[in-house]
């Protein structure tokens, strides 16, 4: 995937979800490549090379990068684990969980856009909090997008899925700003 996909990709999550999630579920145009790995690895990348110039020491930076990259891929495995095998009791089907385990691999592109603001005390707070928002409600309109069994808007699993979104990232980011302030501003 090249680098106009990914940011035509980015641009169509943040700026027309509804468009784009019927994109992706129904007309299948991410039918070929791994979406996590060529999406998603790269913009958590991406977004941790912009963290360099903020913490403006190479050994801290790059220790921070690495923690901040595994735990952005093992909260994307956690979820994408969890989406897809959210049948509860239902006959599963490959394609379906498939397509139900896509959902965080492009719901978490806000939150992952907000990391460079963690290092900003009262402002990272806000930029974090509207970025875990916006993934909760792009959760929700990717768990109502897939075909063949949508979860319904108020149902008890889909508000599970999304509060265990929600719960993830905050993980995160507390996890992320105490490495922050114990290791890095601590020096």
């Amino acid at each position: 995937m090249g680098i106009r996909q990914i940011l035509a990709l980015v641009a169509g999550v943040l700026l027309r979800p509804a468009r784009f999630w019927q994109e992706v579920m129904t007309e299948g145009k991410l039918e070929e490549g791994n979406p996590m790995r060529e999406y998603a690895v790269a913009v958590i990348a991406v977004m941790q090379l912009f963290k360099f110039p903020v913490i403006a020491e190479p050994r801290p930076a790059m220790l921070f990068a690495i923690f901040s990259f595994v735990l952005d891929i093992a909260a994307l495995y956690l979820l994408c684990g969890l989406f897809g095998a959210s049948s509860f009791g239902r006959k599963r089907k490959k394609e379906r969980n498939e397509l139900r385990a896509m959902v965080p691999v492009f719901a978490l592109t806000p939150f992952w856009l907000s990391e460079p603001l963690f290092f900003a005390d009262i402002w990272g707070l806000f930029a974090v909090s509207a970025a875990v928002l916006y993934v909760l409600l792009l959760s929700a309109q990717g768990l109502m997008s897939v075909p063949l069994d949508p979860v319904q808007p108020g149902s008890a699993r889909g508000l599970w899925l999304v509060g265990v979104s929600g719960v993830v990232m905050m993980l995160v980011f507390m996890l992320q700003r105490a490495v922050i302030h114990f290791i890095i501003f601590s020096t």
